[in-house]
């Protein structure tokens, strides 16, 4: 399957990446007296961070019907933080799992037009953090 949210094709429209964190880990170590090191032993994976960060990009025929667009596209990224659900997922790089929350979504700087043809293309850069609830994303 193609890269998704939910079966969504929320970030596609533009250029963008995800960039994942290491999981958070509990870790149990144990040390002998008289003996030198320790061993360490990983007890559990925490949920491991991420961000989505790119351009959404759309076009159509006048400059409302686009931002109009742009924006029903952002409401559903938007409705997915607001819910808190947990969603199937796969990332740019065909990683993917079934527990992905999206945490937040954030515009960066101010909306930008420009035209292809007769359409005008409006462009919103953004940053989105995610949050693999696994901590796993190789799954």
């Amino acid at each position: 399957m193609a890269e998704h949210i939910n079966n969504l094709d929320l970030f596609g429209s533009g250029g963008h990446r995800w960039v994942w964190a290491e999981p958070g880990q509990t870790v149990k170590q144990i040390q002998t007296v008289g003996a030198d090191g320790a061993a360490a032993m990983v007890l559990a994976n925490g949920p491991r961070p991420g961000v989505v960060a790119g351009l959404l990009k759309t076009s159509a025929s006048g400059r409302e019907a686009a931002d109009t667009a742009l924006s029903a596209l952002e409401r559903q990224i938007e409705a997915l933080v607001k819910s808190g659900e947990i969603s199937p997922w796969e990332d740019d790089h065909g990683h993917g799992g079934q527990f992905l929350r999206i945490a937040a979504y954030r515009r960066r700087g101010a909306r930008e037009y420009g035209a292809s043809g007769s359409d005008t293309v409006v462009l919103q850069a953004y940053e989105c953090a995610v949050v693999e609830q696994s901590g796993n994303i190789y799954g």
